[in-house]
């Protein structure tokens, strides 16, 4: 898996002329997680520096396939507070009981990782994250996060617990933007199997809540 991943990127690279590096990787027994990341952002008013890349995974007990995944970071350069999300819908999904000629196919979706990229750049740009949250927006957003942590079976209950312990009344009075609302969600810790499900859950929550406003 780590040798096709940075094969096959390494190759995107060459023909695109993007540049990636690695930004968080584990190795374990039984999994592996690499986070590629551009190494030069898109600036973007009223939103901030976007760095898009791939979450790759595998795993024998949790995930049974080979993913590669289209994960971004928005940084607030003020603060050097961030929000990391996974959009789960991937790029290419290996299982392990594929043959060779199928894998090779599967491979070559990478090459349509630009397109990805462009879309999840839309996506971006209709966020505001440098305005503050209102009350109304704050409760959503808690809400919806708090039940999709809840219920998903790949986070343990000591996390899910600590998720629980979000001061609800506390934030939805004070002052907050996309941004620093999920900067304080990074001081909840979490071990590395857990990281990619969480980011996925990020992605859903911010995007419920673009839809929420825009409706």
């Amino acid at each position: 898996v780590l040798y096709l991943s940075l094969l096959m990127l390494h190759k995107y690279s060459v023909e695109k002329n993007k540049f990636y590096h690695i930004n968080f990787s584990s190795i374990t027994d039984s999994s592996i997680f690499i986070f590629f990341e551009q190494d030069e952002p898109v600036d973007v008013p009223n939103v901030g520096k976007v760095y898009m890349g791939l979450a790759i995974s595998n795993g024998e007990i949790r995930n049974s396939e080979f993913k590669a995944e289209l994960r971004y970071r928005i940084e607030n350069p003020q603060n050097n507070v961030s929000i990391s999300a996974i959009f789960n819908n991937p790029i290419f999904s290996i299982r392990h009981n594929m043959n060779v000629q199928t894998i090779d196919m599967q491979l070559e979706k990478l090459f349509s990782l630009e397109e990805f990229e462009s879309n999840m750049m839309s996506f971006v740009e209709k966020l505001n994250t440098s305005e503050d949250l209102s009350e109304d927006s704050m409760y959503y957003l808690i809400s919806d996060l708090l039940e999709k942590i809840g219920e998903c079976s790949d986070i343990s209950k000591k996390t899910k617990d600590e998720f629980k312990k979000i001061e609800v009344e506390k934030m939805i009075q004070g002052t907050f933007t996309l941004i620093s609302f999920f900067g304080k969600l990074n001081m909840i810790s979490t071990d590395v199997d857990e990281k990619i499900f969480i980011e996925r859950i990020y992605h859903k929550v911010i995007s419920d809540l673009l839809i929420k406003r825009n409706s």
